[in-house]
């Protein structure tokens, strides 16, 4: 019998719940509202980061730069030119969100909810979610109670694009950069990003 996560299911319940949901969902009629600054959007006790493993530098990243061609299709409401962009690692643990024209960027690593790594104080749960934002000084792992276009991608249809090892995929102002140890994001007009892998974390 095939066993689901808990993100799994909970991509799930947010899509059920569809365009008549007044909650915090993510229906075109809805507006997705990242926080001001990382600051109001971290948990009251942010989360100690992991030692993360050594990622190699040793490539060139011009010659494996690959364009996102996947999108998530949203209203105006939502993204100005009504489309998220979606990627994800090949094992499918770590995907972004990327809104190209706000400069909007949210990361998540689903084994980081499933298994709790990261609890908070938060209703919303344990810290799973990055904000790479254009306007963030800083990158800070955040909770969140619902599921990511990504995920809900994997359930409508519109599969995130994987980005395989050793390519580095770009979305407007996003870069991800995926290798067997981690995969790492950073915003290029800020110059801020972080490496995510199961074992944990770093920012920079």
């Amino acid at each position: 019998m095939k066993s689901y996560t808990g993100l799994t299911l909970l991509a799930a319940t947010v899509l059920l719940a569809g365009c008549g949901s007044s909650g915090t969902g993510t229906a075109d009629n809805e507006r997705v509202t990242p926080p001001a600054s990382s600051a109001a959007a971290a948990s009251p006790s942010a989360p100690t980061p992991s030692p993360m493993p050594s990622v190699s530098n040793s490539h060139d990243a011009q010659a494996d730069l690959v364009e996102v061609a996947t999108t998530f299709p949203v209203g105006t409401e939502v993204a100005a030119d009504e489309k998220i962009g979606i990627l994800v690692s090949p094992t499918g643990n770590i995907g972004c969100d990327i809104w190209a024209v706000e400069g909007f960027a949210r990361c998540g690593v689903k084994s980081y909810y499933d298994e709790a790594k990261y609890p908070t104080d938060d209703i919303t749960g344990p810290a799973w979610v990055f904000a790479l934002d254009d306007e963030l000084d800083e990158v800070s792992l955040n909770s969140r109670g619902d599921a990511m276009f990504f995920m809900m991608g994997e359930h409508e249809g519109s599969a995130p694009q994987v980005v395989e090892y050793g390519t580095t995929a770009t979305y407007g102002s996003i870069q991800c950069r995926s290798e067997e140890e981690a995969m790492t994001c950073t915003n290029t007009k800020t110059g801020h990003g972080v490496t995510m892998s199961r074992e944990g974390y770093s920012t920079f």
